[in-house]
């Protein structure tokens, strides 16, 4: 099964991690960006690291100027 997004800086990471584009699919105006099976786990960790950042972000203090 193919590995699907529709977010380009996923798609980008995926790229980047050597992963190729087979196929995109434009539908009502949104686009989902498709890659072999092989990429969903560097997909998985991509979206894992994101929610650690995201998570360290929220979590750190606010800086006065």
């Amino acid at each position: 099964m193919e590995t699907r997004t529709r977010s380009i800086p996923s798609a980008a990471a995926l790229v980047v991690a050597g992963h190729q584009i087979t196929r995109i699919i434009k539908r009502n105006g949104s686009a989902t960006i498709c890659f072999g099976p092989e990429a969903e786990e560097t997909l998985l960790e991509f979206i894992r690291a994101k929610d650690r950042i995201d998570q360290l972000v929220e979590q750190a203090p606010e800086v006065r100027s």
